[in-house]
C-alpha cells in the first residue's frame, strides 16, 4: 500500500511538472491573440483609409508598409534586451498599449502622410509585444512541452486573422473608419488587460551568465 501511495505521489508530481495549461499560460495566449487582433484589424482598412485621405495606392501604401517593417527591424533587438531589464510582463504590457494607441491615432489622421508615423508607432508595439509574449510562453512551458506551447501561441495568433480583418472591414463600410479603428484599439487593450493578470513571479527570470571563454578571441 505504501508503494502504491508513493507511485501515485510521483505520478502527481510528474503531472504537475509537465502541466502546460495553467492560468498564466492561457492569459498569455489571450494576450498574444488580442494583440494581433488589434493589428490584423488594420490590414484591411488602412489601404481604403489612405485612399480616402487622398493617398496614392502605388505611392503612399508602400511607404506605410515599409515604415512599419523598418521600425520592427530597428526596435526588436532592443526589445529582447529590455526583457532582461524590465521583465517580459512589463514589455508585453508596453507593447500591447502601443498597439492600442497606434490604432487610436489613425482616427486623428488628416492626410495619408500622417499614416506613416502612426504606422511606425504601431510597429514599435508589434516589435515589443510578440517578443515578450513568446518569452513568457517559453518560460511557463515545461521543457518537455515547450515546442507544443509555442505552437499553441502560433495558433492563438492565427485565429485573429480569421475574424478581425472581416469585422474591421464591416465596421469601416457600415459604421465608419472611427469605429473600425476603435475596434482595433479595444482588441489590443484586451490584450493589455490579459498581460496585467499574468503572475510576475511565475515568469521571472534573470539574464544567463556569459559562458566561459565567451569573450575569448
Amino acid at each position: 500500500m505504501n508503494e502504491l501511495t508513493r507511485q501515485i505521489y510521483l505520478l502527481r508530481a510528474r503531472l504537475r511538472r509537465d502541466e502546460l495549461w495553467t492560468t498564466d499560460f492561457v492569459l498569455t495566449l489571450l494576450a498574444g491573440h488580442f494583440m494581433f487582433a488589434g493589428y490584423t484589424a488594420t490590414l484591411t482598412i488602412i489601404p481604403p483609409f489612405a485612399i480616402d485621405l487622398g493617398g496614392d495606392l502605388a505611392y503612399h501604401l508602400p511607404l506605410i508598409v515599409a515604415a512599419f517593417g523598418f521600425v520592427g527591424l530597428a526596435i526588436r533587438p532592443f526589445g529582447g534586451q529590455w526583457i532582461y531589464t524590465l521583465g517580459p510582463k512589463r514589455v508585453a504590457i508596453i507593447g500591447t498599449i502601443i498597439v492600442a494607441l497606434g490604432s487610436l491615432s489613425y482616427i486623428f489622421a488628416l492626410s495619408a502622410w500622417w499614416l506613416i508615423p502612426m504606422r511606425m508607432l504601431q510597429g514599435v508595439g508589434l516589435a515589443l509585444g510578440p517578443v515578450a509574449t513568446s518569452t513568457i510562453v517559453a518560460n511557463l512551458a515545461p521543457p518537455t512541452r515547450r515546442a507544443e506551447a509555442m505552437a499553441y501561441m502560433g495558433n492563438a495568433i492565427n485565429i485573429s486573422f480569421l475574424y478581425s480583418p472581416f469585422i474591421a472591414s464591416f465596421l469601416y463600410e457600415n459604421a465608419g473608419s472611427h469605429n473600425a479603428f476603435l475596434f482595433s484599439a479595444i482588441a489590443a487593450s484586451i490584450g493589455t488587460a490579459a498581460c496585467c493578470r499574468i503572475s510576475t513571479s511565475r515568469i521571472a527570470f534573470e539574464r544567463p551568465p556569459p559562458s566561459p571563454g565567451g569573450d575569448a578571441g
